[in-house]
């Protein structure tokens, strides 16, 4: 990576495929390299707050060591490439290809993700605290999140899984309302 690319992926921002570290942590860590395995792949930059800043770390070969052993404690081992711009060291996560990948976190696709990104509804009926409301129940994004990692299948490469909001489920088509 040039150091072009690198300012156009800071100005970027976090993303699907791009995530900031502002500090080593191997737990976290661990869970990013399964993210992005189980997924499309991504990038970590580790050594940039979340904001986008960059703050910068000390890059040692016991550090990249770490992340080496990190990612080989997966199940199944996934394989990084690191590199350094600066004070940031980059790593870059593959697609994997022996899906599913876990760490000693377990697997970790998708509900961080589903509940940045989905609407939350907010109930006000007493002066108490409000109350607020996915628009797809947690307890069912987590049981479709199960069930598509265990039913999925691995060898079609490239096969998706996608979670539809509710407005796009069966039961709300014209035909089927107040069929049950």
């Amino acid at each position: 990576m040039n150091k072009k690319e690198f300012e156009f992926l800071l100005k970027q921002g976090e993303g699907l495929k791009l995530e900031f570290k502002e500090n080593f942590n191997s737990k976290d860590i661990a869970k990013e390299f399964v993210a992005f395995s189980n997924t499309e792949g991504g990038r970590i930059f580790i050594g940039i707050d979340n904001t986008g800043v960059v703050k910068g770390i000390k890059i040692t070969n016991d550090l990249k060591s770490e992340i080496q052993n990190t990612a080989r404690n997966c199940d199944p081992s996934i394989p990084v490439e690191l590199e350094m711009i600066n004070s940031v060291l980059i790593v870059n996560v593959d697609e994997g290809i022996n899906k599913p990948y876990r760490c000693s976190s377990g697997f970790f696709n998708v509900m961080a993700f589903l509940l940045r990104n989905l609407r939350l509804e907010y109930k006000i009926e007493t002066a108490g605290p409000r109350e607020e409301v996915l628009e797809i129940p947690e307890d069912a994004l987590r049981e479709a999140v199960v069930n598509s990692m265990a039913h999925r299948d691995y060898n079609e490469r490239g096969a998706n899984v996608q979670i539809d909001p509710p407005e796009n489920y069966p039961e709300n088509y014209p035909e089927n309302i107040g069929a049950n």
